[in-house]
């Protein structure tokens, strides 16, 4: 997969008309990616903290840097759990009952980078190809992207089937997947986006690709 995909990436740089053009947008793009990132982290969380506990919170965010470094090595929020909370219960004195209830929910349902990253990567992919983004579209993207990401982890460990799965959950398949209930790549975009929009896509993927290069923003 990681061959094929720089495969791909570099036959569609060289077709690129005006790669300055793509490399100014890009810039842009992840100019507000960061903005946005550093304003959650050293305006919006502090100044939550300081409402609520009325404490410094950089001297606890100094506390758990070896979560941090392992969160930002690994990009798993399973993996540095159990030294997210070594770090809270050991150096910022959280009590052991709140901290292994709370931290591995969060764990799974406290995701801003991902509900601030994607709805910018679609509208950044939106504007790249002339699209016009209305304001219903960008709270579509808001509201409905983290849902069907949400969706489609929500699914992590369901075997692979080929042919399984639909807009209504899990299957069996069809061929090689007759004897296995799951998804395969099409079926479990089509659940994600039911779950996530509460609309239906096309099953088959050839078919979902063809609608996502002509459809409106809000419904792909």
């Amino acid at each position: 997969m990681p061959i094929g995909m720089f495969c791909w990436m570099t036959v569609q740089a060289i077709k690129m008309k005006s790669p300055e053009k793509i490399l100014g947008q890009l810039g842009w793009f992840f100019g507000t990616v960061f903005l946005t990132y550093g304003s959650i982290w050293f305006i919006f969380y502090p100044t939550i903290y300081f409402l609520i506990i009325r404490k410094n919170c950089f001297k606890m965010n100094f506390n758990i840097i070896p979560a941090q470094i392992i969160a930002f090595g690994s990009s798993s929020s399973a993996l540095t759990l159990p030294v997210t909370m070594k770090c809270m219960e050991e150096k910022n004195h959280l009590s052991q009952t709140v901290s292994q209830f709370v931290l591995p929910l969060a764990m799974t349902m406290h995701m801003p980078g991902a509900a601030t990253y994607y709805p910018m990567v679609s509208l950044f992919v939106a504007q790249m190809h002339g699209m016009t983004i209305t304001f219903q579209m960008t709270i579509s993207l808001v509201c409905g992207g983290p849902e069907i990401v949400s969706a489609a982890r929500s699914q992590i460990g369901v075997p692979y089937s080929w042919g399984g799965g639909s807009w209504k959950g899990k299957s069996y398949g069809i061929g090689k997947g007759a004897h296995t209930i799951g998804f395969d790549c099409s079926g479990l975009a089509q659940y994600a986006v039911y779950k996530g929009t509460g609309k239906i896509i096309q099953r088959v993927a050839d078919a979902q690709y063809a609608d996502g290069k002509c459809s409106k923003v809000a419904y792909s």
